[in-house]
């Protein structure tokens, strides 16, 4: 592990950490992007992961005292790499940018001056504006503001986006940093020990643009970052009094793919998320009114009917109906039609057949 020697001797206030594996394709995007921040106290900490293409070469071309250059003497992967780049980061705060993502310009001094009016927060993330692999803008990435909010979206998915974190840095370190143990959502798993305990938000403004691609790591590898989410939960679990069965249940609302066998499990987070909602309502009152909390239970429930689809319409049903979208008459009607065409036979079996099709085409819409 070698480190470029820099000019710079003033001990900056943010240290931005980037990570770089192969990233000769987005890398300088993501470099001048930090470089051309409004807020100028800041060192970049750059660590290359022994990259095997033209990475290296694109990064020492830029010529700026601001910059720290770290090279891994072999490929230890983003966990590590991630700690090694703690350990050189002077400032008070570190914030992370990925090697394929972009921060818009005026970033860094759109968190700090949040930072400087809640002087409590230790941790700060934003919305991002979703980009493909050409840099044209796709989406937006919308996330929790309240620590409540996030608080919530905690029991079912990653309420920020690690490359618009900001975050203190002696907190994390005191933490042990980032746990090697996990290849992949190492920054879930490292927020899972913050959340609970300190006060964390969110900026509703998109500060930067999240790129998706197919060698991104938001993009690959989805079933392995399952199994990590799911340890992720039964920790967390543990410290928000849930039990490792239920945790296990809402981390499959969660997964991006579903099998077969998780039925089980979205029966029981299907269960349990009327408890849980009651159970969070008694401790944040306030937020009975949320808009985005309706929103997202609203997205939950419409997950396990979607999931379920086809495999336990049982469960679709109970789904839909929770949310609102189909009446107990029509959950009849269904088990009707759908014993019908069981039990049927010739044109009586083909009529029940198409009279089920369009009740379930209606209920689509």
């Amino acid at each position: 592990m070698t480190e470029t020697p820099h000019q710079s001797t003033t001990v900056p206030l943010i240290s931005v950490l980037l990570c770089a594996y192969n990233s000769e394709k987005f890398i300088e995007e993501a470099i001048e992007s930090i470089l051309s921040q409004t807020f100028r106290d800041f060192e970049l900490v750059i660590v290359l992961d022994a990259p095997t293409d033209n990475t290296r070469k694109k990064v020492r071309a830029f010529k700026d005292s601001r910059i720290r250059l770290i090279e891994n003497a072999q490929n230890l992967g983003l966990t590590r790499s991630l700690n090694v780049g703690l350990k050189y980061c002077r400032g008070t705060w570190v914030a992370r940018q990925d090697a394929d993502d972009v921060s818009f310009p005026h970033r860094l001094e759109s968190q700090l001056r949040y930072l400087s009016q809640n002087p409590q927060t230790v941790l700060l993330g934003s919305a991002a504006k979703w980009i493909n692999r050409s840099g044209k803008e796709i989406g937006e990435v919308k996330v929790p503001s309240q620590w409540e909010e996030i608080l919530w979206q905690f029991h079912f998915e990653n309420p920020f986006i690690h490359s618009s974190i900001i975050f203190k840095k002696d907190l994390v370190l005191g933490l042990g940093g980032y746990n090697e143990n996990f290849k992949r959502t190492q920054d879930f798993e490292l927020w899972s020990k913050i959340v609970p305990f300190y006060p964390v938000a969110n900026l509703k403004e998109a500060l930067v643009k999240y790129r998706t691609h197919e060698n991104s790591i938001s993009s690959t590898q989805a079933e392995r970052s399952n199994t990590y989410g799911h340890l992720v939960f039964q920790t967390y679990g543990k410290e928000m009094g849930i039990s490792p069965e239920n945790a296990k249940a809402l981390g499959t609302i969660r997964a991006t793919r579903y099998q077969s066998e998780d039925i089980p499990l979205l029966w029981k987070a299907l269960n349990y998320l009327p408890q849980l909602n009651s159970d969070f309502l008694k401790e944040s009152p306030h937020l009975k009114s949320s808009v985005y909390l309706k929103q997202q239970h609203a997205k939950h429930l419409e997950s396990v009917a979607m999931k379920s689809s086809g495999v336990s319409n049982a469960l679709s049903f109970c789904a839909l109906y929770q949310m609102g979208r189909v009446s107990w008459k029509s959950w009849l009607q269904f088990s009707y039609l759908r014993w019908l065409l069981r039990m049927g036979s010739g044109v009586f079996g083909a009529e029940a057949f198409q009279k089920l099709r369009s009740l379930k085409y209606k209920l689509a819409q």
